[in-house]
């Protein structure tokens, strides 16, 4: 596996430890993606351990450790870090997660960046149908993305309307679409618009 980024050795996988009290916890989803970046990039990003006890334990980088685990991976790049107490150390993994929690994204550069990668090769950790609501959006209101989706009505409704288009911002997107998926089912649809015109019809019937 190429190594690109700087690190203060490699060592043996098995010679690194988890930190007990890492608070992060992380789905097979964000493992097997991390594990298709890193089979596909190599080392962008060297796991960081600390020295103060002699043990390798981890401060940044669980996801990282598990990925390489997955990928059977023998050695990874590390970078040795030194913490006067256990304290440090805790203030440091706590502070690495937390912070990357405050980020807010520019979903204009987001769009931008997104529409210049080949679609067919990219991990990014979109799925493919955020890359496309992302890409396909109408506009950008309050930095959240507005989506716009047509959906075709019965043409037996008395309103002899064909078609109802919704427009809605990603972040209710990604509440919605879980609760679509799951109501596909139970009412018997064909596609998620239908779903949602179904959806609709029960609330104002």
């Amino acid at each position: 596996m190429k190594i690109h980024c700087t690190y203060s050795e490699e060592i043996k996988l098995e010679d690194i430890q988890e930190h007990p009290q890492n608070p992060n916890m992380h789905p097979d989803t964000q493992i097997e993606l991390l594990a298709d970046i890193i089979k596909k990039h190599g080392w962008r990003r060297p796991i960081v351990v600390s020295n103060r006890t002699g043990e390798n334990i981890i401060i940044k980088g669980h996801g990282r450790f598990l990925a390489a685990r997955l990928l059977g991976l023998n050695t990874v790049p590390v970078d040795i870090q030194t913490y006067e107490s256990e304290q440090a150390e805790l203030e440091d993994l706590v502070a690495d997660n937390r912070l990357t929690e405050l980020v807010d994204v520019d979903m204009e550069k987001l769009r931008d960046a997104l529409s210049k990668i080949d679609t067919d090769q990219y991990e990014t950790g979109y799925t493919d149908g955020e890359v496309e609501s992302i890409i396909n959006s109408i506009e950008i209101e309050n930095n959240d993305l507005v989506l716009e989706r047509e959906v075709d009505i019965d043409p037996k409704e008395a309103s002899g309307q064909k078609s109802l288009v919704l427009h809605y911002t990603l972040d209710e997107h990604n509440k919605l679409m879980p609760m679509v998926e799951s109501l596909q089912k139970v009412y018997n649809c064909k596609n998620p618009s239908m779903t949602i015109l179904t959806i609709l019809k029960n609330l104002h019937p």
